[in-house]
């Protein structure tokens, strides 16, 4: 049964010692937090990482090129290290480095992870003295979680995946955010069908002064309701009445936009919603 979802890019970040097998346990992690969890929170969590994502780009520096096409568009930030720190980049000491205090100053939620398995005796002792130089700097102001195998990295990554959309949802400071998503609802009585539209509050904060708006692809049947709305309260929803100013026709793809205000300010979610019209009352069929 499919639901609606908000999508959140989450950034896999780390220098080039991270094993393979560790990124994909990350990776397998978030496809079973998907499906675990996705539907509760209804949020769907896409990783992204420079190695799967990137393209190729000539004319600025690396890190600046990776910042523009894949960490800015980024909701929340897992940063895995081992022995290295990672390659300097012109700002910063590393391109890891860089990502996670260029995401946390935009308010992005960052979680850092660090591997304490035995490594080889040929590793790179400078790169293990500045990583351990810039874990004792981040241990100041962040809890720096660390694992031992796959069993231990799975779990913190399902910890950190339930954090950050809470965090999402409710704000870095404990604001109570709002997240409002339209559906449709039908009923059928006596043989006839009567469409709603049901908007629900998802979040746990109050959606103030909500508004909604539609956008047909058939011209001359928009979609319309007649009351008037206020506020939605956190973890509620209002059912309302749908009805057309025309017939529609078989299909309809309606794009309906819902804002309203929180702590955040102005927000704003639209849906692609599509009503199969033939299964109404033939005696009327385009009124609600």
């Amino acid at each position: 049964m499919s639901y609606i979802g908000t999508v959140r890019r989450c950034l896999i970040s780390g220098p080039s010692d991270i094993p393979d097998s560790d990124l994909a346990v990350v990776h397998k992690t978030i496809n079973h937090w998907n499906g675990i969890y996705g539907e509760r929170y209804e949020s769907v969590i896409v990783p992204i990482s420079w190695g799967s994502h990137a393209a190729a780009e000539f004319g600025r520096g690396p890190q600046a090129i990776l910042n523009e096409q894949l960490v800015d568009s980024c909701d929340m930030c897992i940063a895995m290290f081992w022995t290295r720190l990672g390659t300097p980049t012109l700002l910063h000491e590393s391109g890891s480095s860089e990502e996670i205090q260029r995401l946390s100053e935009q308010g992005k939620y960052v979680a850092i992870l660090r591997c304490t398995r035995d490594f080889r005796p040929s590793i790179d002792i400078g790169q293990l003295d500045g990583l351990k130089k810039y874990m004792e700097k981040l241990e100041k102001n962040s809890l720096i979680l660390n694992y031992g195998d796959h069993a231990e990295l799975a779990e913190r990554v399902d910890n950190i995946l339930v954090r950050g959309v809470n965090l999402d949802l409710t704000g870095p400071t404990g604001a109570r955010y709002a997240n409002v998503w339209p559906r449709l609802d039908k009923t059928e009585r006596n043989n006839r069908s009567r469409i709603y539209l049901r908007l629900e509050n998802v979040g746990f904060g109050t959606a103030r002064d909500v508004r909604v708006e539609f956008e047909s692809n058939v011209a001359g049947s928009p979609w319309q309701i007649d009351d008037v709305l206020e506020n939605i309260d956190g973890e509620d929803k209002i059912i309302l009445p749908l009805r057309f100013d025309d017939d529609p026709p078989p299909w309809t793809h309606v794009k309906c936009s819902v804002s309203w205000s929180d702590e955040r300010g102005r927000e704003r979610n639209v849906v692609d919603l599509a009503l199969a019209l033939p299964s109404l009352s033939s005696s009327s069929p385009a009124r609600v």
